[in-house]
């Protein structure tokens, strides 16, 4: 994989295989604990605030214990096991948070608030008031001793959650009702402030737990969580603009202190490339670490998702933030996994070939090889998911599509303010795997900045109806300094009739769906731009069949009622595939669904996407000069 050019304005990185001839790597070795010993390793001049840390995370801990003790006999009534927010929604109306019910909530999150300031996990807030003895981290059903564990954490959203439910309910309250939520508030930012080591990493538990819990924690996206809310606490807005300037400030340093971090935590390949980071760093030398038995020490494609997607919203980026995210880019853009899904199978869940399927990313990936590795309960770390027992096979989450958010990102981050941007917006023609839409992107780039929203299957109807179209609306909010945004939207293959669900009346509703779309577009400051469907590859008798003609005039048609700019995809795709004749033009499919009765001769494989590509590029730049660039 290391030999793979990754020059970030290319998207046609190869793809990495499906691994065979499988083998045990290597054994698992569990993070070291922070603590005085390893403290002592460090040059004198750098002893002193870890020194500090460590004595304040011992008299933390100290306090939370002996306030428990101080209460009483303890009360070891299990509570039923908090999931999700915990009871915590952040998704009601702003009116919500100053209702019986809120409050009811919030008053909980003070009473499991410990006297460090931190919050235990999985604790359903919406039940009962915590009760006099009772555990910070509560007694679970089954559950017999004390378990001093978690006791102040950022795992599953612990602490973050809470903090963020009391900014919205103080919100309501004037200054007297609202003053104990306030307060508790104030409690729990210093206590991130307390956590964050003097490096700017935070563990997943504090006061310090012990074990892997000491090291840097990105797992889950734990410290992703902190500085995000951190974040927002140094903007002062909304929610936050109760917070005093000083604080704000506080966490604003924070923040720096965090970036600087990530930027020194983020690995290299052998020959040097910067790539992503892993679930865990050690705490003093920010080098990989592994978690439990099954958790080795390697990148981790999700937690390095998140850390570039906000490194991404980080104002006024440094070069060296630049270069990071560029790296980080590369690296997952070159680790997808495609014509693969994880499924499950008759032995358990497993890896298998899906030819067309979207990209994956493994969960992890060996820093050196730079190749997907799984560990197992044994602590043995193998090169094939297929290998490992089918209870972790079957219990964890090793694949998935977190990247693809970042990569989409991405390109409306990259370049800055002297790029204009294009946004995609159309069927399975034009989405990824099946379309040519990130063909296209690859010849704008880097000169525009290009991202393609294209989904497969959708027609004018259902595109919005699914929610794809407020996505696009938000990332036309969020301008990113580009000189000027263009919206290109394409659609008619899942119009024509004999699609339930997404069928579309050519005279009443099609139109009227194209001409809202480029309304919308304009609305949110964007340029729309209309595009005809691509052409079927379909002959008879040795004859291109023209079976999407209605859809691309009556898409002109709208296009010259608005004065818009029209793509003619369909016209000079129709005359391409005219020239090239049937036997060339079937070969640019991908392979046949088994169901289906003959090849695929609306998609485009890799190669289609390669000659289409260029066709519509052309295209575009007649209609749209402003995005006319040299074309590799």
């Amino acid at each position: 994989m290391r030999n793979h050019a990754l020059y970030l304005g290319l998207l046609a990185l190869p793809v990495l295989p499906p691994l065979c001839q499988a083998a045990t790597l290597s054994t698992m070795t569990p993070a070291q604990p922070l603590s005085e010993a390893r403290v002592a390793t460090l040059p004198p001049a750098q002893q002193g605030p870890w020194k500090d840390y460590l004595a304040r995370s011992r008299a933390l801990m100290a306090a939370d214990k002996a306030q428990l003790a101080a209460e009483g006999p303890l009360d070891t009534t299990p509570r039923p096991h908090g999931a999700g927010d915990g009871g915590m929604t952040l998704r009601q109306s702003a009116a919500w948070y100053g209702t019986a019910d809120a409050l009811r909530i919030a008053d909980n999150i003070l009473g499991f608030q410990t006297p460090a300031g931190g919050w235990g996990k999985n604790s359903d807030r919406s039940g009962a008031l915590r009760r006099k003895g009772e555990p910070w981290v509560p007694f679970e059903t089954g559950q017999t001793k004390l378990s001093w564990n978690y006791v102040g954490t950022f795992d599953n959203g612990a602490t973050t959650n809470e903090l963020r439910f009391l900014a919205r309910v103080q919100a309501k309250f004037d200054a007297a009702r609202g003053e104990p939520y306030r307060a508790a508030f104030a409690k729990g930012l210093r206590y991130i402030l307390n956590a964050q080591y003097p490096n700017g990493g935070f563990p997943q538990v504090y006061p310090l737990q012990g074990g892997y819990h000491d090291a840097v924690t990105l797992n889950d996206d734990a410290m992703v969580r902190v500085v995000t809310l951190l974040n927002d606490v140094a903007d002062g807005r909304g929610d936050f603009a109760f917070v005093p300037a000083p604080a704000r400030e506080e966490a604003r340093a924070a923040v720096g202190r965090a970036v600087a971090m990530f930027l020194a935590a983020q690995q290299r390949s052998v020959d040097g490339r910067l790539t992503g980071w892993g679930q865990q760093h050690d705490t003093l030398t920010l080098a990989l670490v592994g978690a439990r038995n099954f958790e080795p020490a390697s990148l981790a494609s999700a937690e390095s998702a998140s850390v570039l997607q906000f490194l991404m919203r980080q104002p006024d980026p440094s070069p060296a933030l630049r270069e990071a995210v560029h790296g980080g880019v590369a690296w997952l853009r070159a680790a997808a996994l495609r014509d693969v899904a994880w499924k499950q199978t008759p032995n358990g869940r497993q890896l298998a070939p899906a030819p067309g399927a979207p990209a994956i990313w493994a969960r992890y990936y060996d820093a050196q090889t730079l190749k997907p590795i799984f560990g197992d309960r044994d602590r043995s770390i193998h090169d094939d998911v297929n290998e490992l027992q089918v209870e972790r096979r079957n219990g964890y989450a090793w694949f998935g599509a977190v990247p693809a958010k970042a990569i989409e990102r991405y390109a409306a981050w990259a370049g800055g303010a002297s790029r204009p941007r294009l946004v995609l917006v159309g069927d399975s023609t034009m989405a990824p795997k099946g379309g040519y839409g990130d063909a296209l992107c690859r010849r704008l780039e880097p000169q525009v900045a290009c991202v393609n929203l294209g989904r497969a299957g959708r027609s004018t109807s259902s595109y919005r109806a699914e929610g794809h179209w407020d996505r696009v609306v938000k990332l036309l909010g969020e301008q990113g300094g580009h000189s000027t945004t263009y919206v290109m939207i394409g659609f008619g293959h899942n119009d024509q009739p004999g699609k339930p669900g997404r069928s579309t009346d050519l005279k009443t509703e099609f139109p009227v769906n194209m001409g809202r779309y480029a309304s919308e577009a304009q609305a949110a400051g964007a340029i729309a731009v209309l595009a005809t469907p691509l052409a079927r590859r379909t002959f008879e008798g040795g004859k291109l069949l023209d079976t999407l003609a209605p859809w691309a005039a009556a898409t002109r048609a709208v296009a010259s009622e608005r004065k818009l700019a029209v793509v003619d995809v369909h016209a000079a795709t129709l005359a391409a595939f005219g020239e090239l004749g049937e036997a060339r033009t079937v070969t640019l499919g991908p392979p046949p669904k088994p169901d289906a009765k003959g090849p695929d001769l609306t998609h485009l494989n890799e190669e289609g996407a390669q000659i289409v590509a260029p066709i519509v590029l052309k295209a575009l730049q007649r209609a749209v000069p402003a995005l006319s660039t040299p074309s590799p």
